[in-house]
């Protein structure tokens, strides 16, 4: 009896040690865990300085003449192009997931027709090339300057964007190998005075438009249907809308509308507008309120909110909203990034109406 009492005593005792030996551990989340709400730093390999993205692919421009793309929603990052010392990109798009196009500093403009494996450096001259747009793998417009104007300086100047002073307008037809001037832009007396470039399109092989100002008077459009031969001026009463992109086959431009000007005074709304040739525009849905700035995939409304105005019906992006949204974001699959000192990004969620501010 005793025996058979020590024996299983000896059991308690053996089964309560093992016991502590298996505690359960809490699961630690890795480094690489998908991105939890609000913006989360991301260590990309490179001091990025412009962003876009395309499909589910965040792609990442910056100094030495780097590009990191990301397919993860920016947890990791993979590098597509350096050039040790090299000079600073400052602008990134993809026309689709396999053509894309980077510009900047000294006259660099990269193009990649294989979905950024390989990069083809062009030489457009010593200015910055601060602008772009390509129609396809051969046709695309450049705008060049040595500096931009001041930002900050309004509600017209934000949405406008930065005009680029002292610039130069540049074609090719050949996928960036040779580029022309647009040389009647400077010689055509009409067009001549309006010295600032806003932005530049290209929708196909012969129509180009550039979004121009002449300072404290007017904007308009440079539209030409001849692959840049011969250059018209298209001006629209009461709109301030240069911000123009291409989308699904369309010139897209947003701004700003004064209203009810010829009943004195009037006020000013957002506004969105569309054309087939650049010379016959079409109004848009409008916001429910101005916004500060816009890229090809929509226009910020408030801070962590973006609307895409582009079809039928608008449609919202919620970001983080903690006050840090930069100019510089783009939206990728359930994920946003930006550049800010370094890359951030966060979940998205979609809404047919706009959040309360």
């Amino acid at each position: 009896m005793c025996k058979r009492l020590l024996l299983s005593l000896l059991l308690i005792v053996l089964s309560a040690g093992c016991a502590k030996k298996v505690q359960p551990v809490t699961p630690q989340a890795p480094e690489s865990t998908p991105l939890a709400h609000g913006w989360r730093d991301v260590h990309p390999p490179l001091k990025p300085t412009n962003i876009a993205a395309i499909g589910d692919i965040f792609w990442l421009c910056g100094t030495e003449e780097t590009i990191a793309s990301s397919s993860d929603g920016g947890n990791t990052w993979k590098l597509r192009h350096k050039i040790p010392g090299g000079r600073t990109l400052l602008s990134i798009t993809f026309l689709n997931e396999t053509m894309g196009h980077a510009g900047g500093e000294g006259g660099l403009l990269l193009s990649t027709v294989d979905g950024g494996q390989t990069w083809v450096s062009h030489d457009l001259g010593p200015d910055t090339v601060q602008a772009f747009s390509f129609s396809d793998a051969a046709h695309g417009i450049a705008v060049l300057s040595g500096r931009r104007g001041k930002t900050g300086i309004g509600m017209l100047d934000e949405v406008q964007g930065t005009p680029f002073l002292n610039s130069t307008v540049k074609l090719t037809h050949d996928g960036g190998q040779h580029w022309e001037d647009a040389t009647s832009l400077k010689t055509d007396e009409e067009l001549r005075r309006y010295t600032e470039v806003l932005s530049v399109a290209a929708l196909d092989p012969t129509h180009y438009l550039i979004g121009i100002r002449q300072p404290q008077i007017a904007v308009g459009y440079a539209v030409t249907s001849d692959a840049g031969r011969l250059w018209k001026l298209v001006h629209l009463d009461d709109v301030y809308a240069t911000r123009v992109f291409v989308h699904d086959g369309e010139y897209w431009a947003f701004g700003i509308e004064y209203l009810d000007r010829e009943k004195g005074g009037g006020y000013s709304a957002p506004v969105s507008l569309h054309s087939k040739d650049g010379e016959n525009w079409v109004h848009g849905l409008r916001g429910p309120n101005e916004f500060p700035n816009c890229n090809f995939q929509g226009c910020y409304l408030s801070d962590g909110v973006v609307e895409n105005l582009y079809g039928q019906r608008a449609k919202f992006w919620v970001l983080p909203r903690d006050g840090t949204m930069t100019k510089t974001w783009a939206i990728a699959g359930n994920f946003a990034c930006m550049v800010a000192e370094t890359a951030k990004c966060g979940l998205v969620e979609v809404t047919e109406e706009p959040p309360a501010r």
